[in-house]
């Protein structure tokens, strides 16, 4: 036993030595990297992912035929992020008579995207990045590791266009919506 000289009339501490000994402190996580986000005129990186269906989506693919709206969201089933991707979902329309396709993004795995997207009723594809590379080439990611709300519209090839980083999910689609009409407007 170890014994702890009182001090001031308080009494002695006492404890065995295999309750003094310090426990190995757990591992910390490493900080993410701060990457700068895409800004307009980046060319969007190149990459490869899972989509809710199972098939892989590439970022070339993507914007290969038609532009792309692009939008992250920090986790599916969430009250803000259904509102997003519901938005999304509502004014598919606008933004495919824009000539830009809709894709959604997140860490979340494959089948939890299938199963929200049926729920909702998304008529999109919903890409899944596990590992978090892309979102953190994208600057998607906050100095926590955590994801940010983004959207970014990439034209025809895959040069940016417009982003929003940070973006609330009540004003990510009127935002993306208002930078297309003015695109269009402008043609």
């Amino acid at each position: 036993m170890l014994s702890l000289a009182p001090s001031l009339g308080a009494p002695a501490l006492r404890a065995r030595p295999s309750a003094m000994r310090m426990r190995a402190a757990a591992p910390r996580r490493a900080p993410a990297v701060a990457v700068r986000a895409l800004a307009v005129g980046d060319s969007l990186p190149s990459f490869t992912l899972e989509t809710d269906t199972g098939s892989q989506l590439s970022s070339k693919d993507m914007v290969r035929d038609h532009g792309a709206v692009l939008f992250i969201y920090p986790q599916a089933c969430t009250s803000g992020c259904t509102l997003q991707a519901g938005q999304f979902r509502d004014n598919l329309r606008t933004f495919a008579d824009s000539g830009y396709a809709v894709y959604g993004m997140s860490a979340d795995p494959p089948a939890a995207q299938a199963g929200w997207k049926k729920e909702h009723g998304y008529q999109y594809p919903l890409l899944s990045d596990p590992s978090k590379q892309v979102l953190g080439a994208l600057g998607a990611l906050g100095p926590d590791g955590s994801i940010r709300r983004c959207h970014f519209v990439v034209a025809k090839g895959g040069r940016v266009e417009d982003a929003q980083v940070g973006v609330g999910s009540k004003d990510s689609v009127p935002k993306a919506l208002a930078f297309v009409a003015t695109r269009a407007a402008a043609k």
